[in-house]
């Protein structure tokens, strides 16, 4: 069954990685670094469904909280993500954990950290953009004392429902950050998703 994705973090999974640097909007340079991780997958909707606590159509909002911590002994980051609020349009499943109009924290794998100006990808993902829809398979965790939800599989459940362009970020090499076989399988899926919920 699914591993529970902050545990893998906090224990400090983020060994194998590569990175490049890329330039921002502010003309600061930064360094686009990938974690691997190991993570659920999944072959078809059902699954999806059979695994998640909620099922929402949601919009993200214009808030986000980075949560990081460097590690000397493992010269790397042990946490690394973002806790992204979204409002709750529609509830397919789990209307006894959230209400229509609600705002609820995602659990997103990805964080810049301004002052080491670096971004920081887990298994390939980006943020959900700011005003756009998305279609969320969520479990419900706990992480620093905070209540939220995290995506199924990271990539899988997140499901974009208008054009965001999350997935064509590339690093200093242009090379994509999430790479085109890894998206082909998690597209599969959210085409199916997509017409099953009829978006």
């Amino acid at each position: 069954m699914i591993k529970r994705i902050i545990l893998v973090l906090l224990c400090g999974f983020l060994i194998t990685s590569c990175g490049n640097s890329k330039t921002n909007n502010d003309g600061i340079t930064v360094e686009n670094v990938n974690y691997s991780a190991k993570t659920a997958g999944y072959s078809n909707i059902e699954e999806l469904e059979n695994d998640a606590d909620v099922i929402v159509k949601v919009r993200r909002l214009d808030k986000e909280e980075p949560k990081y911590k460097y590690t000397e002994e493992a010269k790397s980051y042990t946490i690394a993500f973002t806790f992204s609020e979204v409002e709750v349009e529609k509830i397919y499943k789990g209307m006894e954990l959230v209400s229509e109009g609600e705002t609820i924290k995602i659990l997103e794998n990805d964080c810049t950290i301004k002052e080491d100006n670096k971004r920081i990808h887990i298994a390939g993902y980006s943020m959900m953009k700011v005003d756009k829809e998305y279609l969320l398979f969520l479990r419900k965790r706990e992480s620093l004392g905070i209540e939220h939800f995290v995506s199924l599989g990271i990539n899988y459940g997140t499901v974009s429902l208008e054009e965001d362009d999350r997935y064509n970020e590339k690093d200093g090499k242009g090379e994509y950050i999430l790479k085109r076989e890894s998206l082909e399988k998690y597209e599969n899926i959210w085409n199916d998703v997509k017409d099953k919920y009829n978006y």
